[in-house]
């Protein structure tokens, strides 16, 4: 099962136009400041900190050449290596008076969205 990688609402989903215009290849979430970011999926941490402009960033590798990329962490709490659990923290969004955390999850390389699984797995709670 894939959990959601923070509490909040969807800013921009999957294949929507993002603030600076571009087709969203993942989801953005608008949550409450220093919230607690947990991995969707079991995986490998291959690579934790400071990226370009998304601030701290993770990418967990799953099974089935399944990749996460959560990005605009204010604070990463794992390491390169570490194998995670679903739903384990693995950091804090930023404090600033907006907080946002992106999520994107790829297959082979290629952006899938995450949303048809997070509903396929909502069905599977309620049945």
């Amino acid at each position: 099962g894939m959990l959601l990688p923070v509490h909040g609402t969807v800013r921009t989903g999957f294949g929507e136009t993002d603030d600076l215009g571009a087709e969203s290849k993942g989801i953005t979430f608008a949550t409450r400041s220093g919230a607690r970011v947990v991995v969707p999926l079991a995986g490998t941490v291959k690579f934790a900190g400071p990226f370009q402009k998304y601030k701290q960033i993770l990418i967990v590798e799953h099974e089935d050449g399944y990749h996460s990329l959560i990005a605009g962490l204010a604070r990463i709490d794992t390491v390169v290596g570490a194998t995670l659990a679903a739903g384990e923290p693995v950091g804090v969004a930023d404090s600033s008076g907006s907080a946002r955390i992106y999520y994107e999850l790829r297959q082979n390389g290629k952006p899938v969205n995450p949303q048809k699984l997070l509903v396929a797995q909502r069905k599977q709670e309620k049945t």
